[in-house]
């Protein structure tokens, strides 16, 4: 078989064909030439042609051959069933840690920043799959990851955001109790009620800026259980953990959803995910345990609540005590702030990570569509 020379055949099997040149390199009907509207609708048709898989000849071009790089060309290679089974035993593991993780008490922070962690690897690993397997993103019957993948992403960007908004809020609840409390140290009558209002004003934002997840979004959509690929099976995985871990911090951080993973379906019709499906129904029921609410964020209310309670005595004779309820309420304001900021700091590198991940794809089908 020939060559396209200048210019050559592209290297991957599913890049877009090669421009013929204006000239006659020896297989154009010299019905097409020179260049002219002849010219243009070929070279528009043979671009059409390569999304069909094949070159087709044109009515009114007699004597045109099939140029070399516009023959049907090989499939992409897809996402291989050892890599789509490494990667759900990963996910599994990480989800089997990170119910480990969540000890006895309520649910706190930390535990908070360690399921954001848990979604930024799924998303590094995800990513580093479709490089390796090297999937089309323009062209090839396995383009729907791609929407896919774009689609859930900017749902994890708006958890993200709204999780940025909850922690500001929760920032600003502790800067007011920072404040009472250097109003009762310097003999000033505090405004205990300020930091009622402030934590329902709190809450009302929160819930209003909730993230549009459904409460069933951790089961597989009927769309998904279309595609039982390896390819399919990766993206299943990655969005059954990713939606419910993300009902769980809407959860904990503004108010209780229901989150149905539909273990027993998904594990029938989906037995290529392993023990994912069974990992994620035992996080997601010991979660349901801890009961909806942040530890670090309870202890500070519990001691406004104790300083409240002693100041309304007005006994002098309770001063140690009140010293001792005030001091209380800064340590545990000063432990709130320090778990906002490594929960903050999680959030901002699931973020970037998302960021980063959508804009090598998208570059990876700027440079298809343009090679």
């Amino acid at each position: 078989m020939g060559s396209c020379s200048p210019p050559s055949c592209p290297a991957s099997p599913w890049s877009p064909p090669c421009i013929p040149p204006r000239r006659n390199p020896g297989w154009v009907s010299r019905d097409l030439l020179p260049g002219g509207p002849d010219l243009v609708w070929w070279t528009m048709a043979s671009y059409l042609s390569s999304a069909v898989g094949g070159w087709k000849p044109l009515k009114g071009t007699k004597g045109a051959a099939t140029p070399p790089c516009l023959h049907r060309r090989a499939p992409p290679p897809p996402v291989s069933e050892d890599d789509a089974r490494s990667f759900c035993s990963s996910l599994s593991e990480d989800l089997r840690a990170l119910e480990g993780a969540l000890g006895e008490g309520p649910v706190s922070l930390r535990w908070s920043a360690d399921a954001m962690r848990v979604l930024k690897k799924t998303q590094v690993e995800l990513l580093a799959l479709f490089r390796r397997s090297q999937l089309p993103a323009a062209v090839g019957p396995e383009m729907g990851w791609f929407d896919q993948y774009m689609e859930e992403t900017a749902v994890l960007l708006d958890l993200c955001n709204h999780l940025r908004s909850v922690a500001s809020g929760i920032s600003r609840y502790r800067m007011v109790v920072d404040l009472a409390v250097q109003r009762i140290q310097d003999g000033s009558p505090p405004e205990l009620e300020t930091l009622e209002s402030d934590h329902r004003e709190f809450l009302g934002v929160a819930q209003r800026r909730e993230p549009t997840l459904p409460d069933d979004a951790a089961a597989p959509p009927d769309r998904t259980t279309r595609d039982k690929s390896a390819t399919g099976t990766a993206m299943l995985a990655a969005r059954c953990a990713t939606v419910a871990i993300s009902l769980m911090l809407v959860s904990a951080f503004v108010s209780p959803v229901r989150i149905d993973v539909g273990e027993e379906g998904t594990a029938r019709e989906f037995p290529q995910l392993g023990p994912l499906p069974a990992s994620l129904a035992s996080l997601v029921g010991r979660f349901r345990e801890r009961g909806a609410a942040l530890a670090e964020h309870q202890l500070v209310r519990d001691a406004v609540g104790d300083v409240r309670s002693r100041l309304g005595k007005g006994s002098a004779d309770d001063d140690e005590g009140l010293s001792r309820s005030v001091q209380l309420l800064r340590q545990r304001s000063m432990g709130l702030k320090e778990a906002i900021e490594v929960f903050d700091s999680a959030v901002d590198e699931v973020f970037d990570e998302t960021i980063k991940g959508r804009n090598a794809l998208l570059a990876t089908y700027r440079d298809e569509a343009l090679t």
